[in-house]
């Protein structure tokens, strides 16, 4: 008579099934973690985005005599790939409420911008521009709207 596997291990039936559910309830216990470390939160992903778009306006000014860009027209299909423009555009805000981003035109050379001055808007889906929301600068930068909840002034009027 031949000799089953099982024959050989020293475990029961009973303790295999014993073990079989203490290993699924650990499952069970630990199941919401799994996933949770991929999320970003929107606002971190808009502020990406805005850094990513001020890049490409730099860009942009450099290569052409140092005038910023009217609109983002004129810099997508030069400067953005693609995958920058399709599905996954940095041009759509993730936050829930709002659009898009909006570039400032100021018709004015790098050299004559100060570094303080906004030029990137979040826009709501009503299409008007938010000051309270995520905002880029001239000078690279780009404040949330936890950056400036301390009593810091509006840009937009």
């Amino acid at each position: 008579m031949a000799t089953r596997w099982y024959e050989f291990v020293p475990f029961k039936r009973s303790d295999w099934f014993v073990i079989l559910v203490i290993g699924m309830l650990v499952v069970l216990v630990l199941w919401p973690f799994f996933g949770t470390h991929h999320r970003v939160s929107p606002v971190a992903i808009s502020l990406s985005n805005m850094r990513q778009l001020g890049i490409v306006c730099y860009a942009y000014a450099i290569d052409h005599e140092d005038q910023w860009p009217d609109s983002f027209d004129r810099i997508a299909p030069e400067y953005l790939d693609e995958g920058q423009r399709g599905e996954r555009s940095i041009f759509i805000n993730p936050r829930e409420g709002y659009l898009t981003y909006r570039l400032i035109p100021l018709g004015v050379t790098l050299g004559e911008i100060p570094p303080e001055t906004p030029v990137l808007y979040e826009v709501k889906l009503d299409g008007t521009l938010d000051p309270h929301g995520c905002i880029g600068y001239a000078d690279g930068h780009v404040e949330g709207p936890r950056d400036r909840s301390e009593g810091g002034e509006s840009a937009v009027e």
